[in-house]
């Protein structure tokens, strides 16, 4: 047995013993002579159904099938060091241009006595010690509220807030009735409305029906339902002020009545998303086997032994491709709807076929089975949903004509009693506001239908242009939204495509252009008309928009 020398009474590592160890430039040189493997593999592809080959997206080995041996080779891809970065979250309120945000109308409020004050459009109603600071104490002194209004689609192009809303699984859009943002603060810190105290708010608007108030949660970034959008009515004389009014023919109380309640939409045949109809595979083409997510799939999550089968209608397939190494090979939904791509790629090459779902013979039947079961269900349950929103419609309706008709009664009485007035109507929404922060009164609608990739935005001229923001206004609605490089649209409706340029510049496209968008298979390129000159404020942009 062999005796080991251990040194208990070791002195401690000198600095000139850590720096003999730091041999970094050595670890990156044998890091460096590790050279990956290129994934290759020779005959890709097979003529025919016998020949399909199998290249999983999800796993991290490829199996390769040669038809003529019966011969199964596993190539597993080479693991290459990827940096791993922290990801960089995205603001989630982003004025498309920070500087042409709408200033906030600033009043300076006694803590102590509170207040009633007319800002904007607007009439606020703060009462009597009502603000506390981030310690939950009474705030004494002067205190300043900033407030600012969003009535319409313009004020929200330049907000940068988030209009979209999540209600039972859909995702839709906000109509707005009028949006507001109220903060407070003191010597330049953050203040808070106590618990159980709210400040009242009533700004002008509409009597639209089916609006509902909401408050925009900054912590969960959604928009929070409160009820449904309650509405005020004062009964104003057209030669006399109220204040006349009310010394004269004694205190006319506003007239409120509660219009409004959860919109439930019907849902009819668009609604239900469409699956894939089988189709059989053509033994002349060549076909692939690829896993894909069923999440990004939705019209593919029902069946099982699906194949893509090459496109050869418009173009024909380079088969020499198949036998070249390719770092990556995905697939993707094409520009048509029921189409999808196959894209291969490598460094500074990418190559993309077009191709179609298909099922083998022997799997033709089940997959019609699947398929005629899977319609069913969706019919069963687009019944119960329906019939279930109509029955809701039903009593909305009926709470409404209920409303009515106590406004009426006390409108008649009104005018009996003052019947040598000639009174008019002035309507606000009134909301009572327990948080700082943003409020709306909005009224969720379902998203576009038609759908068109953008890849290019080009000016009049045809030159290209870059819009680094772009929105859809449908101008029968104070709606607006938001979108990348798929663009959503009603073609039955006025709609205008708004866009903000690198330079500040306002693009504008009506529904025309989007219909004589140019498309290939990359995309569409979409006509912009260009402002010569940078927009300076929302009320140059809504000159600019009203000229169209």
């Amino acid at each position: 047995m062999k005796y080991s020398n251990i040194n208990i009474d070791r002195a401690p590592l000198t600095e000139a013993d850590f720096a003999q160890g730091k041999d970094f430039s050595g670890v990156m040189k044998a890091y460096n002579q590790q050279s990956p493997t290129a994934w290759n593999q020779s005959s890709w592809f097979k003529w025919g159904l016998a020949g399909v080959v199998a290249v999983s997206v999800v796993t991290a080995a490829i199996l390769m099938v040669n038809t003529s041996e019966d011969v199964v080779t596993e190539v597993v891809p080479p693991v290459v060091p990827t940096e791993i970065m922290e990801p960089v979250e995205s603001p989630f309120i982003a004025p498309p241009v920070a500087e042409l945000v709408e200033d906030y109308i600033i009043v300076d409020v006694d803590a102590e006595r509170g207040g009633k004050f007319n800002l904007g459009s607007s009439k606020i109603d703060v009462p009597p010690s009502v603000f506390i600071d981030k310690e939950g104490k009474k705030v004494k002194g002067t205190v300043q509220l900033k407030y600012r209004e969003y009535k319409d689609k313009i004020d929200l192009l330049f907000s940068g807030i988030p209009m979209d809303y999540d209600t039972a699984g859909t995702t839709m859009i906000f109509e707005t009735g009028g949006m507001f943002e109220l903060r407070g603060e003191q010597l330049g810190k953050e203040i808070f409305i106590a618990q159980d105290q709210t400040i009242s708010v009533e700004m002008k608007g509409d009597d639209a029906p089916g609006f509902n108030t909401y408050y925009l949660n900054e912590d969960s970034k959604k928009w929070d339902y409160i009820e449904p959008s309650e509405i005020v009515r004062e009964l104003v004389d057209e030669v006399s002020s109220m204040d006349s009014l009310q010394s004269n023919e004694g205190s006319m109380e506003a007239i409120v009545v509660e219009i409004g309640a959860p919109f439930f939409p019907l849902d009819d045949e668009s609604s239900i998303p469409a699956l894939v109809v089988p189709k059989k595979a053509d033994p002349a083409r060549q076909q692939v086997v690829m896993d894909f997510s069923p999440d990004l799939f939705p019209e593919l999550a029902t069946y099982s032994d699906m194949l893509f089968e090459v496109d050869e209608s418009n173009e024909a397939f380079d088969a020499s491709k198949a036998d070249e190494p390719w770092t990556n090979v995905v697939v993707l939904k094409g520009i048509e709807e029921g189409t999808y791509r196959l894209k291969f790629t490598r460094p500074g090459e990418r190559y993309t076929v077009p191709c179609y779902p298909v099922f083998a013979p022997g799997d033709m039947a089940n997959a019609e089975q699947k398929y005629n079961e899977y319609v069913a269900e969706r019919e069963r349950q687009a019944e119960i949903r329906r019939q279930k929103a109509i029955e809701q419609n039903r009593l909305m309706l009926e709470r409404q004509q209920q409303a009515a008709q106590r406004q009426a009664q006390m409108t008649q009485s009104q005018r009996d009693s003052q019947a040598s007035w000639q009174a008019s109507a002035s309507v606000s929404r009134a909301f009572q506001v327990k948080n700082f922060g943003i409020w709306n009164c909005d009224r969720p609608i379902r998203y576009p239908t038609v759908e068109i990739l953008v890849s290019n935005y080009q000016n009049s001229q045809g030159q290209a242009i870059t819009v680094n923001n772009i929105y859809l206004a449908d101008m029968k609605r104070e709606s607006l939204i938001s979108y990348g490089k798929a663009i959503r649209y009603d073609p039955k409706s006025n709609n205008m495509l708004w866009g903000i340029t690198s330079d500040n510049q306002l693009a504008i496209a009506n529904t025309d252009d989007l219909k004589d968008a140019k498309c290939q298979r990359g995309g569409c390129t979409v006509t912009m008309k260009v402002h010569p000159e940078p927009i300076k404020n929302a009320s140059d942009a809504r000159k600019i928009i009203n000229q169209y």
